[in-house]
């Protein structure tokens, strides 16, 4: 039954309700043929032969699935690993942006275009233009080009030209909509080379079928590695979702459990409605009156406010489970991980680790389960991010600082923007829980309180809480005192109910 879901979708590009085609008139005719041509290619077996070549001797594939020895006998299952961040360029993207830059050479594009969030996807397409000779421009938004300076470089190194996203939220998501109107003035000599499945029809189809490469791949490899020949659970890390629909399709017509990791941040499927954003319809962050919400999470990329529509016709079926995990839990399992098996992922595919481990410590998946996991992605373009968002403050120094206090002791977590995070971060908690061992002054927690909920949630491990961001934003937006007064009382109030 299952394996219907995997069929091209039906009309203009439909999983259900969602995907669809919503552009501007003058981008029809460019995704007519988009369409038209990549049909007309995955049909011809001389398209199909040549970027199975690509893939195998320029990329790499296949990629291996290797069991977790050391982390498996630790949780008591057994834990495989798709190896995606073994190809050339670190990433599961080269799958799709060689495929789609065939696709560009066949219909007679000579430049690239496309947007990325933690870089991956601007390297991979920098990296197929190079290979055939074509001019690349990626749209990137300000902050992620801040978060990810070492995949800015590649890419430039790789003569691709960035340019940087200074409107709205500067992420991913304002990077599709500068390359989907920068498109629009150019289709006649370039072709758009999107990094996920998402966008207009066909792109969520295409780009998935680029990527079940990884699916068909892992299928195969985990037949010959178990002894029940498909794993109980498949688990895969969502953004918009390009790795996880690739691993997804291997096993979409198997018993095996689905299941999309999001950012708690950008959870799409389980904070989300339905609404049209990038040219689909899927399910998104919005408000009441259909405004696009702002997503965050420490991985660039995955703080994105929508899902690939076919992820979201999954989750109404019930065949994927869509789960969330949030930036401290990101950061353990990385370190886990890495610890355990000498792997270093990117932030994005921890996601996937993190709710592993939870699972496993929750009875989610029971003892003795199989699970085959997607890394998709090196983490070594995560290394300023995890030096700022780590928690450096060791026991010993702890000590030293509590002695030297009066007053109260001032507990900060690094992990988000001081008055801009959606929730605190855990390393808060574990923190503040290890300084009140220490002393008896009240330990206040900070950096990143913004709300009657923030306080709230800090008051069961913290004696109060230290605001100063969010209030000065209030001034700035033109708050006075009655309203800053009133903000104040709020979290006073939170605090005292907590503590009631």
């Amino acid at each position: 039954m299952f394996f219907d879901y995997a069929r091209p979708p039906s009309g203009l590009g439909r999983f259900g309700e969602y995907g669809g085609r919503f552009v501007p008139e003058s981008l029809v005719p460019a995704c007519d043929e988009v369409e038209r041509e990549f049909r007309a290619a995955w049909g011809d077996p001389s398209f199909r032969s040549r970027l199975e070549r690509v893939l195998s001797v320029y990329a790499g594939r296949p990629t291996p699935v290797t069991p977790a020895w050391r982390l498996s006998a630790e949780l008591g299952i057994t834990l495989l690993l798709k190896l995606e961040d073994l190809l050339h360029t670190g990433s599961h993207k080269i799958n799709s942006a060689l495929g789609q830059a065939l696709l560009a050479q066949r219909m007679g594009k000579r430049r690239l275009i496309a947007e990325t969030g933690a870089g991956q996807h601007g390297v991979a397409t920098a990296t197929a233009a190079a290979w055939l000779g074509f001019a690349a421009t990626v749209f990137m938004g300000e902050r992620d080009i801040e978060r990810q300076e070492l995949n800015v470089f590649r890419m430039r190194m790789l003569g691709a030209e960035v340019v940087p996203v200074s409107t709205g939220s500067r992420t991913l998501k304002d990077a599709i909509s500068e390359a989907l109107r920068h498109w629009v003035s150019s289709v006649d000599d370039s072709y758009y080379c999107i990094g996920s499945v998402m966008g207009p029809h066909p792109y969520p189809w295409m780009v998935r079928e680029f990527q079940r490469v990884i699916g068909d791949e892992a299928r195969t490899q985990c037949a010959a590695e178990l002894r029940t020949g498909t794993p109980d659970f498949v688990v895969a890390c969502i953004g918009g979702g390009s790795n996880a629909a690739g691993t997804f399709a291997g096993f979409l017509d198997t018993p095996a459990q689905l299941v999309g990791v999001e950012a708690a941040g950008g959870a799409a499927v389980n904070a989300g409605t339905t609404g049209v954003l990038h040219g689909f319809r899927t399910k998104v962050l919005q408000d009441s009156h259909g405004q696009i919400s702002e997503a965050h999470s420490i991985a660039a990329g995955l703080d994105y406010p929508g899902i690939g529509s076919e992820h979201a016709y999954l989750a109404d079926l019930g065949r994927a489970r869509y789960v969330t995990v949030d930036d401290h839990e990101v950061v353990k399992a990385l370190r886990k991980l890495g610890g355990s098996e000498g792997i270093f992922c990117a932030l994005e595919f921890a996601h996937a680790v993190a709710w592993v481990l939870r699972a496993v410590e929750q009875g989610e998946i029971p003892p003795g389960a199989t699970v085959l996991l997607t890394l998709s992605g090196r983490g070594d373009k995560d290394m300023p991010t995890l030096m700022e968002s780590t928690p450096v403050t060791p026991p010993q120094r702890q000590q030293v600082i509590v002695e030297r206090s009066w007053g109260f002791v001032y507990a900060v977590s690094l992990m988000g923007t001081t008055g801009e995070r959606l929730e605190l971060a855990g390393s808060g908690r574990e923190l503040a829980t290890s300084l009140r061992r220490r002393t008896d002054l009240p330990v206040l927690a900070g950096f990143g309180v913004s709300s009657p909920h923030h306080a709230a949630k800090a008051a069961r491990y913290a004696d109060g809480v230290v605001v100063g961001s969010a209030l000065m934003l209030k001034v700035l937006d033109g708050a006075g005192p009655e309203q800053l007064g009133a903000s104040v009382a709020s979290l006073r109030a939170a605090l005292d109910t907590a503590d009631g």
